[in-house]
């Protein structure tokens, strides 16, 4: 069959059969009214489709709240003072007041409504990471996405997919102030329920990870506080389990800066899914890894009672509150922590085999960090040139495209792709095939592969997940043909 190798179809990236994409029609929308303000010229932002489910016809995309579905959430966006210890308030922006924001929960193929109302003095707007949208619906202003003025409102409605662990987040930029964009507690976790799996263990626990009071001290950003769901280790209520149970850890990096390399004191994971996507070779280990903007969903059999601590591997940020308690019941005494076996993490012990796919087109991307004048932040370049100083890459719909990513600075760069999702082809020196990720990590002076199928037009941003370097030219756009 053509475009097939060992039984798995070339063109199988885009969608994974998780359904048709091609869901947002282009309607008769010429302007939309976010609260006093009226946008004009944004002919695509109302669109209509056919629901897969109803059969009806109904309101797909971005528009004001009059003129969209009664909303399934809504989302009040303000600067909040937060208590994430007994002795420790961040200021910070905020989803409802809360950090993180609140768990969104969707169905797969069930069209949703969110309304997102801006209550700071700035423009916002919300990214949804790791859904397959429409450019102007995902949530980034570079690829023209709306922002939400200063006391507007705005309504998303669309389909949810793929299904999985996904999140959101701001993605306006900070200004240097550290408690605005992704530096901020504008974010949350969103789960997307499958449509046929319903799950093979007891209870779900999300975990959102955090840092606070940054700061850039010599060009690299400093952490001095890490909270697990909005509150620092001891300072907040403990996960309670009891003996026998099946956890499934559902677990976001949403962290500015901070790679995390978290352990259940007493306990194993098993990995079954990253950035939302079931792995293909599911394995057990004592400690896992967490770029910023990286999922993994881990099942954990409790079958260790006690207290334990739920926390990252390093004592010095364990100390900064990087952790959680997980208490079973009529468990007493102190919560204790055990270092877990020195393994490394290598996302090649996932994978199936070593397929190698020929791509229709390949582009290499070589990382470089410019040094600044004093007193002034360094800029990152894509081939020597620094966004928005640079021309978009080229796409034509239905290829297949290789990115290759070099790295030879001395930072670890999570790399992030919008509206799609790539597989990891080429790692630590193997090949590598079936594994789907949205954000890969690329150590230094090391190069790594992914292949995506370019399946969704529209434009495409592209990024570091470090703030600091995304603000400051680390990123790019792919734009299709037309």
């Amino acid at each position: 069959m053509k475009g097939m190798a060992n039984g798995i179809d070339k063109n199988a990236l885009g969608r994974g059969g998780i359904g048709d994409r091609r869901r947002f029609l282009v309607g008769a929308g010429a302007s939309m009214v976010l609260g006093p303000v009226v946008l004009g010229g944004c002919a695509n932002l109302a669109r209509t489709s056919q629901d897969m489910h109803s059969g009806q016809d109904v309101r797909l995309g971005i528009s004001a709240p009059n003129l969209a579905p009664k909303p399934d959430y809504h989302m009040q966006l303000a600067m909040s003072k937060i208590d994430i210890a007994d002795d420790h308030t961040v200021e910070t922006l905020t989803v409802n007041d809360m950090v993180p924001g609140p768990l969104l929960r969707f169905k797969e193929g069930k069209r949703t409504t969110v309304q997102v109302t801006n209550n700071t003095h700035r423009d916002e707007v919300i990214h949804w990471h790791g859904l397959f949208l429409p450019s102007d619906v995902d949530g980034a202003p570079q690829q023209g996405s709306p922002m939400i003025p200063p006391g507007g409102s705005l309504s998303y409605t669309f389909i949810p997919e793929p299904s999985g662990t996904r999140w959101y987040h701001s993605h306006a930029g900070s200004d240097g102030d550290f408690r605005q964009g992704t530096y901020s507690g504008l974010n949350g976790i969103v789960y997307i329920e499958p449509k046929n799996d319903p799950g093979r263990y007891d209870r779900e626990v999300f975990l959102a990870i955090h840092s606070w009071g940054t700061e850039i001290i010599a060009n690299k950003t400093v952490d001095h506080a890490t909270t697990f769901n909005g509150r620092k280790l001891g300072h907040g209520e403990p996960i309670r389990v009891r003996e026998g149970e099946r956890v499934m850890f559902r677990i976001l990096n949403s962290g500015p800066s901070m790679g995390r390399r978290i352990s259940l004191s007493g306990h194993v994971f098993k990995v079954v899914a990253m950035d939302g996507n079931p792995v293909p070779d599911p394995i057990m280990l004592e400690r896992i890894n967490l770029a910023p903007g990286e999922r993994i969903d881990a099942l954990v059999e409790m079958n260790n009672p006690g207290k334990w601590i739920f926390g990252d591997y390093v004592k010095a940020h364990r100390d900064q509150g990087a952790g959680i308690i997980v208490e079973y019941a009529n468990a007493t005494g102190e919560a204790l922590w055990v270092p877990p076996a020195d393994t490394q993490w290598n996302l090649c012990d996932f994978t199936k085999g070593t397929t190698r796919f020929t791509p229709d087109h390949i582009y290499d991307m070589h990382f470089a960090e410019i040094q600044a004048p004093d007193g002034q932040l360094n800029r990152w370049t894509i081939n020597g040139r620094s966004f928005p100083d640079m021309d978009n890459f080229m796409l034509e719909e239905g290829k297949r495209y290789r990115l290759i990513f070099h790295n030879p600075t001395s930072d670890i760069h999570p790399m992030h792709i919008h509206r799609h999702t790539f597989e990891v082809t080429h790692y630590m020196g193997q090949y590598t095939s079936g594994l789907m990720k949205d954000v890969v990590s690329i150590v230094p002076n090391q190069s790594v592969s992914v292949d995506f199928m370019a399946d969704a037009p529209g434009l495409t941003l592209f990024h570091c997940h470090m703030t600091s370097h995304m603000e400051n030219g680390f990123m790019a756009l792919f734009e299709y043909k037309t």
